[in-house]
């Protein structure tokens, strides 16, 4: 898996997936390139392999709680790639069939339309209840006067 960037003062790069995650107090950023989040994505299933497929076998969804354990892992060990992409994977592999469709969907035409593509996701300080907001990556182009980009407030919702 590369290495993502880490600038949250600027535009979010072309050809570049950004994940922001605000897990409890803190924030993480990871500027990804968009041509390698699908790469990105396998390598956290195959990193993640035995955690989300267990919970598949057993015949309930918990691949999110799974997902979750993981970024909270990652974070404590302060691999900031790894917690991005549990983020970004929590949010395109919803519990609920017609949100993972609706993110995976959105995501795609963002990449497509834009060239990439800007995820926020945030929880509380035990990584219990994760909340998704998937925009376009114009939104980091928008800037108060020497301030950084305004967070996504638009686009995909997702709990």
């Amino acid at each position: 898996m590369a290495k993502p960037q880490t600038d949250l003062a600027g535009p979010i790069p072309p050809k570049t997936v950004r994940i922001s995650v605000q897990y409890g107090d803190l924030l993480y950023v990871c500027d990804y390139p968009a041509d390698k989040v699908a790469d990105g994505l396998a390598d956290f299933e195959e990193f993640a392999g035995p955690t989300i497929r267990e919970a598949r076998a057993a015949g309930r969804w918990k691949g999110d709680e799974g997902a979750s354990s993981i970024a909270r892992y990652a974070k404590e060990g302060g691999e900031n790639y790894i917690l991005a992409f549990a983020a970004l994977w929590m949010a395109i592999n919803r519990p609920k069939q017609e949100d993972s469709e609706r993110a995976s969907k959105l995501l795609e035409q963002f990449i497509a339309r834009d060239g990439g593509a800007w995820l926020y996701a945030s929880t509380d300080d035990a990584g219990k209840k994760w909340e998704f907001i998937l925009s376009p990556v114009s939104l980091s182009r928008i800037k108060l006067s020497g301030q950084s980009p305004l967070f996504p407030a638009t686009g995909g919702r997702f709990h």
